[in-house]
C-alpha cells in the first residue's frame, strides 16, 4: 500500500477506473488514502480514512517522494469556510495557488499573523489562508457532552444548505444525501459510514423511532437525513420540486411534509451514536 495525499480541491472517487463512470465518493484536499497499484496507467485504487473505496487519478495525489513533504500526521488545522482560496501572499490580491473545501485538511507554520495563516501545501509551497477560516482539528467525540455534539451536527449540516445535489458529492459545490450526513459527522471528529444505511463496525446504532432527537439519522429506502428536531429534517434530495439541500417535516400538514410525504413511507430506521 502507498500512502498519499489529496493535491486537489476535490478529488473524485469513481466505482470503475473511468471518469465516465459512476462517481462513488469525493476526497477532499489533505486527505490521507493508501492506495493501491491498478493495471490502468495513471489509475489507482484508494481508500480513504473514514474506509470508503475508489478509484482516483494520479493528477489528485500528492505521493511520496524521498525528500517531499508529505507526512500526513503534520496536518494541524481543518477548513470550515464553505470553500478558501490558498493565496501566494498573505493579501487578498495575491494569486491564487490553490483552493479548498470545508472539511480539507491543512498543515500550519507557526502562528497566525494579522488574520493570515501560513501554510505548507500538500506539494511542498508555502501558501496564505485566511485563519477565520480554519479551526483545529476535532476532538475525541467521545468526550463531548452530548447536547452539545448534536447541536454541532445540526449546525454543520445547516452550513450546507441550498447546495445542489451531487451523486458522489460532499461539498457546498454539491452533494448527496450520505455525503451531508458523513461529513456533518466528520466535521465533529465521528466517522461514519459513507453510504445510506447503517453498517457494522462504524459508531451509528439503530434507536427506537421515539427516542429520536436533534443530531440522529433518518433511514430511507435508498436514503437518509439529520433529524434537526421539531419534526423537521435536513437532507440532500435531487426531487423534483424539492431540490438540494433542503429542510423538510415529518409532520403530516406541514407544508414541508406535502413535498416528500412519499420518505416518510420508506422510513425503517433511526440511528445515533449515543
Amino acid at each position: 500500500m502507498i500512502q498519499a495525499l489529496i493535491n486537489s480541491d476535490i478529488a473524485p472517487l469513481y466505482a470503475t477506473p473511468d471518469t465516465g463512470g459512476e462517481l462513488a465518493d469525493e476526497a477532499l484536499y489533505g486527505m490521507e488514502v493508501m492506495l493501491k497499484r491498478t493495471p490502468q496507467p495513471d489509475w489507482y485504487e484508494a481508500r480513504t480514512h473514514y474506509r470508503y473505496k475508489g478509484f482516483v487519478e494520479r493528477r489528485h495525489l500528492c505521493i511520496p517522494t524521498g525528500d517531499s513533504r508529505s507526512e500526513a500526521d503534520g496536518r494541524e488545522k481543518m477548513i470550515t469556510a464553505a470553500y478558501i482560496d490558498l493565496l501566494a501572499m498573505p493579501k487578498v490580491s495575491a494569486s491564487r495557488l490553490a483552493c479548498a473545501p470545508r472539511g480539507g485538511l491543512l498543515t500550519t507554520v507557526g502562528e497566525p499573523q494579522g488574520g493570515w495563516q501560513e501554510i505548507s501545501t500538500t506539494d511542498g509551497r508555502t501558501a496564505y489562508a485566511k485563519a477565520g477560516h480554519l479551526s483545529p482539528l476535532p476532538s475525541n467525540w467521545r468526550t463531548r457532552g452530548e447536547e452539545e455534539l448534536r447541536f454541532a451536527i445540526t449546525n454543520s449540516a445547516l452550513g450546507y444548505l441550498g447546495a445542489q445535489y451531487r451523486w458522489g458529492g460532499k461539498t457546498i459545490l454539491g452533494i448527496d444525501c450520505s455525503g451531508l450526513t458523513s461529513m456533518a459527522y466528520m466535521l465533529n471528529g465521528v466517522l461514519i459510514y459513507r453510504d445510506a444505511k447503517i453498517m457494522p463496525g462504524f459508531p451509528i446504532h439503530e434507536i427506537g423511532r421515539d427516542a429520536m432527537r436533534a443530531g440522529d439519522l433518518m433511514f430511507f429506502t435508498g436514503h437518509v437525513a439529520i433529524y434537526l428536531g421539531n419534526d423537521a429534517f435536513i437532507h440532500s434530495t435531487a426531487f423534483a420540486g424539492s431540490d438540494g439541500v433542503v429542510i423538510n417535516s415529518t409532520r403530516p400538514g406541514h407544508p414541508k411534509y406535502s413535498c416528500r410525504e412519499d420518505l416518510m413511507d420508506t422510513l425503517y430506521a433511526v440511528g445515533s451514536i449515543f
